[in-house]
């Protein structure tokens, strides 16, 4: 899946398009559609944490500073361990069945996003930002 698609289709609009459905509406199609939604939010969030570069955003959409990189940090790890814990109907782990591409491709990325910064050797924003450059660019 391409990720403009992703971000379209795991977004907050998607999740909160779910609820109304199932809650609002009471279509009996959504009836137990409470993970999914919880999984559009949290892929939502992800993909704000990620693709945060505005400097006068807020919340989730607010780029990674000396102020909030504890925080960023630990939502990047709630969301791996959300993504490592997930099962599929019959209770198998997604991470070791044949649907793993997800989980593949961005659990690791969430490790390395993780563990690229840590925050004793942040002395300000620009060095923070040179910093995720550097990794981007593979210039460590």
């Amino acid at each position: 899946m391409k990720v403009v698609l992703a971000a379209q289709v795991l977004s907050q609009s998607e999740a909160d398009a779910l609820r109304h459905l199932r809650v609002k509406l009471k279509v009996p199609k959504f009836a137990g559609s409470e993970a999914r939604e919880e999984y559009c939010r949290r892929f939502n969030k992800l993909f704000d944490i990620l693709n945060s570069w505005n400097i006068n955003a807020k919340g989730d959409k607010e780029p990674l500073n000396k102020t909030n990189l504890e925080e960023k940090k630990k939502d990047l790890e709630d969301l791996s361990k959300f993504l490592r814990q997930l099962k599929l109907p019959n209770g198998r782990l997604v991470s070791v069945s044949k649907r793993k591409t997800c989980n593949g491709g961005v659990t690791p990325s969430l490790s390395s996003n993780c563990s690229i910064l840590p925050v004793d050797n942040v002395s300000d924003d620009n060095s923070l930002c040179y910093a995720r450059k550097r990794v981007r660019w593979n210039l460590l």
